[in-house]
């Protein structure tokens, strides 16, 4: 596989000004499941603490304060959230590395948000990564040219991209007791908006209780049709619900400190009907169909998220289209 040998064997500022000819020349795309979305050139910034080049393709380009806010952050999730269908790629590399050669790359994950069924990749090599090609100065202020593409079960993507690389934000993604992300426009606080379906039955989540369960390390959001009672949330942390169940719950586990939608590696999600009952499914943020999700993880914090999927129940389809924002309970 060819990784960049351009940035060896060329002089540093021709062989950039090379891959940057290239990128040009491409649109950056991805398609999964059918829906595909252009998008516009790409944003990034170099974390040097985690060894981290973190790139956000936007639908639309961004403005000026939202990629100052963004590498302030050191996470693209508010941007993404607010500039969707986006991609954020994290491209991870070995301690030490300067060059940015595919040799050194240990690990990336490509993240979709804003499309019906999203994209959530990892891997650890460069085939994995669909990295055809990377390479420049690996450090804060210099500049990387690379491009993604490839193929997948349901997913094609070509991303390119050169550009310089910004110092990203000290406290690295989701870094704990960090600033609580705003709200998306036209998503206030206290807010839930969400229904779920099952032969013909139709629950309405406008109600919700967050908390973050430490040991699992776990964001946890119960939903009802109603304010839930005093003393519910107690009741809901221990499991104990008796005559006052949620009519959906989630639950997002994270790998790690970080508490972006890219360090969420599990999700649980519940709802009962009148008929069939308490039906849930244990499976990934992307098959949930966790599509957004804005949280710090801390008590007093916030916890905001789009959750549109479903799965198989027993006699059917079981389908949920839940928007919240709410308080994580210290």
């Amino acid at each position: 596989m060819f990784r960049f040998l351009a940035s060896i064997l060329l002089p540093a500022a021709v062989s950039f000004a090379c891959g940057f000819a290239h990128a040009q020349a491409l649109v950056p795309r991805l398609s999964v499941s059918g829906e595909s979305a252009n998008f516009a050139p790409a944003v990034a910034f170099f974390d040097a603490a985690g060894t981290r080049v973190s790139l956000l393709y936007a639908h639309a380009p961004l403005s000026p304060e939202a990629e100052i806010a963004g590498r302030a952050k050191g996470s693209w999730s508010d941007a993404a959230a607010a500039s969707a269908p986006a991609v954020v790629v994290d491209l991870r590399y070995a301690p030490g590395s300067t060059t940015g050669l595919a040799a050194s790359l240990k690990g990336c994950s490509i993240i979709s948000v804003g499309f019906k069924k999203n994209l959530s990749l990892k891997g650890a090599t460069d085939a994995e990564c669909h990295v055809l090609s990377v390479g420049g100065l690996l450090r804060e202020g210099g500049a990387m040219s690379g491009l993604l593409t490839g193929k997948g079960a349901g997913y094609s993507l070509t991303l390119p991209f050169s550009l310089p690389l910004p110092a990203g934000g000290a406290e690295g993604p989701g870094a704990p007791g960090g600033p609580v992300s705003k709200a998306e426009p036209g998503l206030p606080l206290n807010t839930v908006r969400g229904t779920g379906k099952y032969q013909g039955q139709t629950l309405n989540a406008t109600h919700a209780l967050a908390w973050f369960a430490q040991t699992e390390n776990q964001v946890r959001v119960e939903f009802f049709d109603h304010p839930p009672s005093a003393g519910m949330l107690a009741a809901a942390r221990k499991g104990e619900y008796g005559e006052e169940a949620p009519v959906a719950t989630l639950y997002v586990g994270f790998k790690g400190p970080g508490r972006e939608l890219a360090s969420a590696t599990y999700c649980f999600v519940n709802v009962t009907f009148p008929k069939g009952g308490p039906m849930g499914t244990n499976t990934t943020p992307a098959e949930c169909g966790l599509t957004t999700l804005v949280t710090n993880g801390k008590p007093g914090g916030t916890v905001q998220g789009v959750l549109r999927g479903g799965m198989a129940g027993p006699n059917g389809p079981i389908a949920w289209d839940i928007q919240f924002h709410v308080p994580i309970a210290k």
